[in-house]
């Protein structure tokens, strides 16, 4: 509540703002409570106890609620569908239970945490809705301009009543008053909105029956009203005997209303100033708000766009406005109602008519003219369908089209189709940016958005649109695709298929560890076994033996690209004097993801060699990224297949770790961090002999391989670049050290094991060693003249 941390400083904006909420809430809340079948008084009743209770509970620090025009809309077209007079006794016992049964529906939406459903309802449904209850409701108070009685009902049946009306009760001097009231509010809205005209208006209307005695000349005046507040009751169910399922219906539709349109206003104006909306708590209050206003006889309650405009525009602060705004109705109800009954009816129909022509959201329809023809039609559909069929049929083509604008949108994302700026190693749109140019060989596809039944065949035409002789590889760019469905993983899986049969690889890239959790609950395991998931896309560059950066690989245009290139696939040849050295590449394109050791070449020449410190934690993470859970169980498996390769005699070599390392994980993942993967080997080494696993004769065997290659690794990297030599050293401090806390026997075993590594290491290779004590000791062993560069 906002009362605990309240400032004071702020009641100098929030009293105020309170103040002119009031005034201005009893014309409008008065004309909307007989939109909504009541007396004009209700309106006040309605804007007493709904509006304290709902800023005692919401989360919104600004927002106003009342009787407003959405809600007295669609009870007011209830009562004339069930044939209740409006102002009737009827209508005095049927309101309030319309009000109960909203506010019934709305805890149902909070039990169910229903606001979220909320942001399905797009601003086009919305705002053809709601246009459209205005603009009928305007048509509806026409005749109550020159004297005649509201219509009900639709579009066509409302012209017909106006030329009724107009025939049976014109009063000139009636319409005058209400269109020069109309226009002065209008007028002063635009060129000094902080005034507020309505109140003015209505204290100019009390004056000049006061004054001129203009109900002596045919204009009709509300009915007195006396002092009091209203009177609590406990609203009569049974009166529904007989409406009870046409009830229940629509006061599901007037809770769904109150719902999307307060809570999508709110959150507007919670991104405007940063506040947070708590959308359960809102839904709390929107219907204890409605329960009160139920007990006080009056109809359902809703935001008021308009009036929490007018707060803002006096810089309310807090909820403190709304309790202001009650206690100055109370005081009205208790002590001025008596101007009530010296309201021309005229004054208080125009000043209802300009507040609805201001809520009116014409403008949407403008912009989306220009920017999106879907939801242009969209808004018309709506807006329409509420004119001519009523405002219940608007409700349930509004949460359809809300719906089908979903469906469309999602089966026609955003893509691209991705490439460099010279210069640059960023991937950038081919269409947007005519600098840009295509990777040769290889085609990079941005989607975004869920991949599912309805867009697969998208994703699916475009790729295979953009493969030709020369691709090698297909590279998806999936960072903004949050989930699949089993129909797009089956996809995904023959299309892959297909491109490997071309001897193209296929590749999905950058997405969340989530997406392949549901790529193997639908076992799209050639994915994972072919090595197609990867978390990057230059891992996946790298893995085709294009490295960054990627100037040499870039498409050349055949001829100067002027700006009124659209395809940048077309037309293009590819620069072969820079092609790289692809026998340098070990497999096809690159197998490691670098530049690795020739078949039986051992070592590499110092010069060749070149080391990137990627964590171990970084490597583990990548498959955790894959794997999941399961992704222990692959280390164990790679740990097991290996040794298994070296008991039967197999050679310890780069080759032979990244040939099983793909068979388990897909792909080589260490690619430039072979010593990371390593220790992987070594700690799950000491897994494995804890369990007891392994004889002593295969222990032996398996421990002087591991520490004979490590040992050589060790003195490969410090021969090359001690400066990433002390880095690695390091690092592996750090890592023995989270080994040690999380699994002190385990960590015992390794470090036996690392012993013989490091006696091998001494035995070999002395100044390397002394290096790494030294480093371990805290000092810096590496000679001046060689720190950071290369022997």
């Amino acid at each position: 509540m906002f009362l605990k941390h309240y400032q004071l400083k702020n009641l100098r904006y929030d009293i105020p703002a309170g103040i002119i909420v009031a005034l201005v809430s009893i014309p409008i809340s008065m004309g909307y409570a007989q939109v909504s079948g009541l007396p004009a008084v209700y309106g006040l009743y309605g804007s007493l106890l709904p509006i304290l209770v709902y800023g005692l509970i919401t989360s919104s620090p600004r927002f106003v609620f009342g009787v407003d025009a959405a809600p007295a809309a669609l009870t007011g077209g209830m009562l004339a569908s069930m044939g209740i007079a409006a102002e009737s006794d009827e209508a005095l016992r049927i309101v309030p239970v319309i009000a109960l049964v909203t506010a019934g529906w709305l805890f149902l939406f909070w039990i169910m945490k229903a606001g979220k459903l909320a942001k399905y309802i797009s601003k086009p449904v919305l705002g053809g809705f709601v246009t459209g209850i205005c603009c009928e409701i305007i048509i509806m108070q026409i005749p109550k301009l020159f004297g005649g009685k509201p219509g009900h009902g639709e579009l066509i049946e409302l012209i017909l009543w106006i030329h009724q009306q107009a025939r049976a009760h014109f009063s000139l001097l009636s319409l005058i008053l209400g269109l020069a009231t109309v226009a002065i509010i209008l007028i002063f809205g635009r060129v000094a909105p902080r005034i507020p005209m309505s109140v003015i208006m209505m204290g100019a209307g009390a004056l000049l029956t006061l004054v001129f005695h203009v109900d002596d000349r045919g204009v009709l005046l509300l009915p007195a009203v006396k002092p009091g507040l209203p009177v609590f009751l406990i609203p009569q169910v049974h009166v529904l005997s007989g409406h009870f399922r046409q009830v229940l219906v629509s006061g599901v539709s007037i809770a769904a209303v109150i719902v999307a349109e307060t809570l999508l206003s709110t959150g507007n104006y919670a991104q405007r100033y940063g506040d947070r909306i708590d959308n359960s708590r809102e839904l709390l209050a929107y219907a204890a708000a409605n329960l009160v206003s139920a007990l006080s006889g009056s109809c359902p309650v809703n935001g008021s766009v308009s009036r929490t405009g007018i707060a803002d525009g006096l810089g309310v602060k807090s909820q403190m406005m709304s309790v202001t705004a009650a206690l100055t109705m109370l005081g009205i109800l208790l002590f001025a109602t008596g101007f009530i009954g010296y309201l021309p009816v005229p004054v208080l129909t125009a000043i209802v008519i300009a507040a609805l022509i201001r809520s009116t959201e014409f403008h949407i329809a403008r912009q989306l003219m220009k920017v999106d023809r879907t939801e242009f039609v969209i808004f018309w559909i709506v807006f329409f369908t509420v004119l001519f069929l009523g405002t219940i049929y608007g409700v349930v083509m509004g949460v359809i089209l809300s719906f089908f604008t979903v469906v469309v949108r999602a089966s026609r994302p955003q893509t691209a189709f991705l490439g460099c700026i010279p210069g640059k190693d960023e991937f950038r749109p081919l269409q947007r940016m005519r600098e840009a140019l295509p990777i040769r060989g290889v085609v990079l596809y941005q989607f975004t958005g869920q991949l599912f039944f309805a867009n697969i065949d998208l994703f699916q035409q475009e790729l295979e649109a953009a493969v030709d002789g020369d691709t090698r590889g297909v590279i998806v760019d999936a960072r903004a695709v949050s989930s699949i469905d089993i129909t797009a993983t089956e996809r995904l899986v023959g299309i892959e298929k297909r491109l490997k049969k071309q001897g193209i690889r296929f590749f999905l890239t950058g997405h969340d560890g989530t997406l392949n959790d549901l790529l193997r609950a639908y076992r799209a395991a050639p994915l994972f076994r072919d090595g197609c998931l990867v978390p990057a896309m230059s891992n996946a560059l790298d893995l085709l033996g294009i490295h960054a950066p990627y100037d040499r690989y870039l498409a050349v245009p055949e001829m100067a690209a002027g700006p009124e290139r659209e395809d940048k696939g077309k037309n293009l040849v590819f620069v072969r004097d820079n092609e790289p050295d692809r026998d340098a590449v070990s497999g096809e394109a690159g197998e490691f993801g670098r530049r690795t050791v020739r078949s039986g070449s051992r070592p590499l020449l110092p010069e060749q060699i070149t080391f990137r410190p990627v964590g171990v934690t970084k490597l583990v993470s990548e498959y955790e990224w894959l794997f999941g859970e399961g992704a222990d169980a692959k280390m164990q498996e790679f740990t097991r297949t290996f040794a298994q390769h070296l008991l039967e005699g197999g050679s310890f070599s780069r080759e032979e770790l990244a040939r099983v390392e793909e068979e388990v994980f897909g792909t080589a993942w260490s690619g430039e961090d072979e010593e990371g993967l390593l220790d992987i080997l070594e700690m799950q080494f000491a897994s494995l002999i804890a369990d007891k696993h392994l004889s002593e004769d295969q222990v032996r065997c398996i421990r002087g391989e591991i520490s004979r290659y490590h040992a050589s690794l060790d003195a490969e990297i410090g021969n090359v670049d001690h400066e990433l030599f002390r880095r690695i050293v390091q690092r592996r401090i750090r890592r023995e050290e989270r080994f040690r806390r999380r699994d002190p026997e385990l960590f015992r075993i390794y470090m036996k094991e690392r012993e013989l590594h490091q006696q091998e290491l001494m035995r070999k290779h002395p100044e390397v060693m002394k290096w790494i004590q030294e480093l371990r000791s805290g000092k810096d062993g590496v000679p001046e003249d060689r720190k950071g560069g290369r022997s």
